[in-house]
């Protein structure tokens, strides 16, 4: 079976759209991929930062804490 002039033409400037809008589609996954990929991250800047503020918080509080035994140990030295 042959193809008119005109049809084989329409295939054609088909084909060259579809190539066309094919990287376009790629870069928009690709670009959500990116985007999924920062979110991720800054999430886990984020719990990585919570983490490290209450891992400084329990060795503050360990600290003084230590201290404060440290104080009673030696005030009842003193008072033996």
């Amino acid at each position: 079976m042959t193809k008119s002039k005109d049809t084989a033409e329409s295939d054609s400037i088909e084909n060259e759209a579809s190539e066309e809008t094919a990287p376009a589609v790629e870069n928009a996954v690709a670009e959500t991929t990116i985007e999924e990929q920062l979110v991720a991250k800054e999430k886990e800047a984020r719990d990585n930062w919570d983490r490290f503020v209450r891992e400084r918080a329990d060795l503050e509080t360990i600290a003084s804490v230590s201290t404060a035994k440290k104080r009673n140990c030696s005030t009842t030295a003193i008072n033996l």
